[in-house]
């Protein structure tokens, strides 16, 4: 197992030589953008949110623009060894659970042998009872309540089956990590981040994204405070947030 450390940051591999880099899970394309900004080329993502691409693409374009398609990280449209490096970063918990090893199997398959992945899942701490992105399933008329007041239908926009398709957000441990990428992936390096300011940011962000608002100036502060508190390692008791760096074998 790893040692922790306190020094490493998803956002210290994007240097320029980097690439070819994907994104499984990219979302509205941040992460991409702030890789082209760094000169990290060529770029690809994937992700199953049709809405969520649409604005990745406005995103990139001026950036240099990236290969983006949808598709489930368990059935990824690149050939074999197509990536030095690639990021799956918030979305092995959205994956029902029969389908993560083949996600990983997956993300190995279109890395290059020594080629590194950047895994980075909600974790099992004091602070997961508060994911807010499981209120729909602990306090479903709530939810229900907050959503028609609010309006939009965020990130469940691109979704073919809307709010279906929405998976309970599991909590990994770091154990439940190393054995779902045994055979396929060596840690490399693991980081605990982020305590209770996660999961009240995310839930002030939620109506922004209802609103199709993911760019808004108070959802990028919300995201900054996020980065702030996910600066210090807390370690496996508190963290609300782990990320594994992982080598291809």
């Amino acid at each position: 197992m790893a040692i922790p450390s306190a020094r490493f940051e998803p956002l210290s591999l994007l240097v320029p030589g980097a690439g070819p880099l994907l994104d499984a899970g990219c979302n509205v394309g941040a992460l991409l953008a702030e890789a082209a900004r760094r000169g990290v080329q060529p770029l690809s993502g994937i992700d199953v949110n049709a809405a969520a691409l649409q604005q990745a693409q406005l995103l990139l374009e001026p950036l240099g623009g990236a290969q983006l398609a949808q598709a489930p990280v368990e059935a990824l449209p690149f050939a074999d060894g197509s990536f030095a490096l690639a990021f799956c970063l918030e979305v092995l918990e959205h994956v029902p659970p029969p389908r993560r090893r083949a996600a990983l199997e997956e993300l190995h398959r279109v890395l290059r042998p020594g080629g590194r992945l950047c895994l980075s899942v909600p974790h099992a701490g004091a602070f997961a009872v508060l994911d807010p992105h499981n209120a729909r399933f602990r306090f479903p008329r709530l939810h229900r309540l907050a959503a028609n007041v609010l309006g939009g239908s965020g990130r469940e926009a691109g979704f073919a089956g809307g709010s279906a398709e929405v998976e309970w957000h599991h909590h990994f441990s770091h154990p439940e990590l190393v054995a779902l990428a045994d055979g396929l992936f060596t840690v490399e390096d693991v980081r605990y981040r982020g305590a209770l300011l996660e999961p009240l940011t995310n839930a002030l962000e939620w109506p922004f994204y209802r609103r199709g608002q993911p760019h808004h100036a108070a959802a990028r502060a919300l995201r900054r405070i996020r980065e702030w508190e996910r600066r210090a390692d807390l370690g496996p008791a508190l963290a609300y947030n782990v990320v594994l760096l992982l080598r291809r074998t």
